[in-house]
C-alpha cells in the first residue's frame, strides 16, 4: 500500500490485516508443533480446533458481545431445568416388577483370571492360621559349647582350646 501524505516524503508501508496476523501466527505455531511433535495429525487436528476456538472467542471479544450467546441451548441451565421438570416416580418394589416375557439373562461362564496361581488358599475369618511352628517368645537360649543361659554357640565367647 503506498501513503503519502500531501508533502514530498511518501512512504511504502505494507498494511496486514487482521486474518493475515492471525493466519501467519498460525502458521508459525504449526511449524513448531510440527517440530516437536512430529508427523502426528491427531495432534495436528487438537491444536488447530484449539486455535480456531481461541478465534472465535477473539473475535466474539471484539464486537462485544457476550460467549453465553454463542452457546448452544443444551448447554443451558434452562434446557438441563426443563428435561428434568416431569415428575418422576419412585419405582416399586422388586417383588412388584413386571416380569419380562424374553429368554432370562444368564452370568458369564466362570473362567480362570490372569496370573500365577497362590500358593496357598484363603483361609476363613474364623479358622486357625497355616503356622504350624511354636512361638520362641519366652525360650530361654542355652549355649551348646559352654552349657551357659543368654547366649547361643555363634556368640560364644569362651576359650576354644
Amino acid at each position: 500500500m503506498h501513503i503519502s501524505n500531501g508533502t514530498a516524503n511518501t512512504h511504502n508501508v505494507t498494511v496486514e490485516t487482521l486474518h493475515e496476523q492471525q493466519e501467519r501466527q498460525e502458521n508459525r505455531t504449526t511449524a513448531k508443533h510440527d517440530e516437536y511433535m512430529g508427523d502426528m495429525p491427531e495432534w495436528r487436528d487438537f491444536v488447530q480446533h484449539e486455535y480456531e476456538m481461541l478465534a472465535n472467542l477473539k473475535y466474539i471479544m471484539s464486537i462485544n458481545a457476550l460467549p453465553e450467546n454463542f452457546v448452544h441451548d443444551c448447554f443451558k441451565k434452562t434446557t438441563y431445568v426443563k428435561s428434568y421438570s416431569n415428575l418422576m416416580c419412585p419405582m416399586k418394589e422388586s417383588k412388584e416388577w413386571p416380569i419380562a416375557k424374553q429368554i432370562k439373562l444368564l452370568p458369564p461362564k466362570a473362567r480362570r483370571m490372569p496370573g500365577r496361581p497362590k500358593k496357598h488358599r484363603r483361609r476363613e475369618a474364623d479358622e486357625v492360621g497355616a503356622g504350624c511352628k511354636m512361638s520362641k517368645k519366652g525360650i530361654i537360649m542355652t549355649c551348646s559349647r559352654c552349657l551357659r543361659i543368654g547366649h547361643n554357640k555363634a556368640t560364644c565367647k569362651a576359650d576354644e582350646s
